[in-house]
Order: structure tokens, then C-alpha cells, then sequence
């Protein structure tokens, strides 16, 4: 079945794909229509006192406030 038989044309279809960059450093996404990515690190950090996991940009805000046990 082509999207043309669903009645969406394929402009319509761009809008809902998401593209992703997963980096060394970086992560990268955005959906197909945008113009600018979004973009959290890549990283993911334990607590060893309270055992909570932090991913990506939440890691980096702990270490900033000076929780050391990550």
C-alpha cells in the first residue's frame, strides 16, 4: 500500500520522522521538519549513597551541585 492510497502525501509523512545522531559525546534529535537539534550528553552516571541513576544533561546538573559520590 503506498501513502498515497492512505491520503497522506509525502510531505506529510517528513513531519513524523525523528532523526537521531547518537555520538561519542553528544546525542542529537530532532524531528524531520525542524531546523535545530536538541542535543543532551551522552552519559550516564550512579549515585553510590541513594543508588539513583542519572542520564545525559540530569548527570552533569548533579555533578555541578557538588554530589560527589556519582
Amino acid at each position: 500500500m503506498s501513502a498515497n492510497s492512505l491520503g497522506t502525501t509525502w510531505k506529510e509523512s517528513v513531519t513524523k520522522r525523528m532523526l537521531l545522531d547518537n555520538g561519542a559525546y553528544m546525542i542529537k534529535c530532532s524531528l524531520a521538519h525542524e531546523n535545530k537539534p536538541h542535543h543532551c550528553y551522552n552519559a550516564v552516571g550512579k549515585d553510590k549513597r541513594t543508588r539513583a541513576i542519572h542520564i545525559g544533561n540530569k548527570l552533569f546538573d548533579e555533578l555541578d551541585n557538588g554530589h560527589s559520590h556519582i
